[in-house]
């Protein structure tokens, strides 16, 4: 006795994109999105910056930190060999780590028509807020953490100026003994670095200029940059608004 059979269905595909030869109403075939192929992820042009912006500053800061670990540890830091090592290990990590990201994530549902494509604020929203946020740095001259002294550091203020706004800043955060010298007592700086010395310390001389330390000789360079804004000192009432405060600081090492 004859039977009706259901119609054949067509074979899979290889690739497990779906049906082989199947076609949407748009006439493009359907599958998950790995059956887009690279001519899909071609077409995502601001996914595919996207993805790389968001890979990119790990990296940069990979190649910081294995550039200035090792020679912190062996005492060789200097922000120009810092720099020229890690802009070439920046460049090796860049070409090794981007080049695997896929044009297109992998997904385990089937996709439903043509697959969506990465908007293009997206990757203009994150450009502008980096950009925004790296000329702010600039304009203010935001302090960075940088390793610049010995960790048996001796810290002496020849700045009344400094001593009265980081004296407990070196103590308390940098857990190092600091004295200040006054203006009066000035010619007693060597002889206080020469006991400094002889305790088995580093000393450091911190000022407000360059000149106020030129005549000690020794390794100097401008530690802070400082340009921002503060409320206004008042007695008796509330700030109205907020003034300019600019700091710079100077350090020396004297020479062993």
């Amino acid at each position: 006795m004859a039977t009706d059979m259901p119609p054949a269905m067509p074979a899979a595909a290889a690739d497990g994109s779906g049906p082989a030869g199947s076609l949407d109403a748009t006439g493009e075939g359907t599958g998950s999105p790995a059956a887009a192929g690279p001519a899909a992820a071609s077409r995502d042009a601001a996914g595919w910056l996207l993805r790389r912006l968001s890979v990119l500053p790990v990296l940069l800061a990979m190649a910081g930190l294995l550039a200035g670990l090792p020679l912190l540890l062996a005492g060789r830091f200097t922000p120009a060999l810092v720099l020229a090592i890690s802009a070439l290990l920046a460049a090796a990590l860049i070409y090794l780590g981007l080049r695997p990201i896929p044009g297109r994530w992998p997904g385990s549902l089937p996709a439903q028509g043509r697959p969506s494509r990465t908007p293009w604020w997206a990757a203009i929203g994150v450009l502008a807020v980096a950009t925004g946020f790296g000329a702010d740095q600039m304009i203010f001259h935001s302090q960075q953490i940088i390793i610049l002294r010995d960790p048996a550091s001796y810290v002496v203020i020849i700045d009344s100026r400094v001593s009265n706004r980081l004296t407990e800043v070196v103590r308390g955060m940098c857990d190092d003994p600091a004295a200040v010298i006054g203006r009066r007592h000035l010619g007693r700086v060597e002889q206080v670095v020469r006991g400094i010395e002889r305790a088995g310390r580093r000393p450091v001389l911190l000022a407000r200029k360059r000149s106020e330390l030129t005549p000690y000789g020794g390794l100097m360079r401008e530690i802070m940059v400082l340009n921002a804004r503060q409320d206004d000192s008042t007695w008796e009432a509330a700030p109205r608004g907020t003034g300019q405060l600019k700091e710079r600081v100077w350090m020396l090492e004297p020479p062993p």
